[in-house]
């Protein structure tokens, strides 16, 4: 009968990082979250006084993901009327990849259960195709393209429309 032994971390090996884990999302990470955005462009959009409000508006629509005391990243939703949300999102310059991949799949699973109510039947996302990462981005959260909107943002580039729709009996 072979004796299994229990497995012991190399030393060499780098230190073990904690989980990522979602937080509420308050004004201090939603401020640090606009400085840390990989495009100036998304971070000047979400810098104003209108969009800390609608985005802070209802607390359990907006959260962050932190790992190890740094933010990986913050988003959330904001209800247009029932049956639709536009979802948003900034994610921190300083987040490597395995952040954003831990992060993306915590997101996944935050929208997969806020869908399940049919207040959110859809869920949509306007992003800037200046990046290609940002088009993964969207079909590793669940997102499907519907269109493209020219000259939509301040600085006359083109965006992208993305949305989850759930059909309900």
């Amino acid at each position: 009968m072979t004796k299994i032994l229990p497995f012991r971390r190399p030393q060499h090996w780098p230190p073990q990082r904690d989980r990522p884990r979602i937080v509420p999302l308050s004004r201090a990470l939603l401020a640090m979250a606009v400085a840390l955005e990989r495009d100036e462009i998304m971070a000047e959009m979400a810098s104003g006084e209108a969009f800390a409000a609608r985005a802070l508006a209802a607390q359990d629509l907006s959260v962050a993901v932190i790992r190890d005391g740094y933010l990986i990243g913050a988003g959330g939703l904001v209800l247009h009327w029932l049956g639709r949300a536009e979802a948003w999102a900034l994610v921190s310059a300083n987040a490597d990849a395995r952040d954003v991949t831990a992060a993306v799949r915590l997101a996944r699973g935050w929208l997969d259960y806020r869908q399940r109510n049919p207040i959110f039947r859809r869920i949509e996302c306007y992003i800037r195709d200046t990046a290609p990462w940002r088009v993964t981005f969207m079909h590793a959260l669940g997102f499907e393209p519907e269109g493209r909107l020219d000259c939509w943002g301040p600085d006359v580039k083109h965006f992208d429309i993305y949305a989850r729709v759930r059909e309900y009996e």
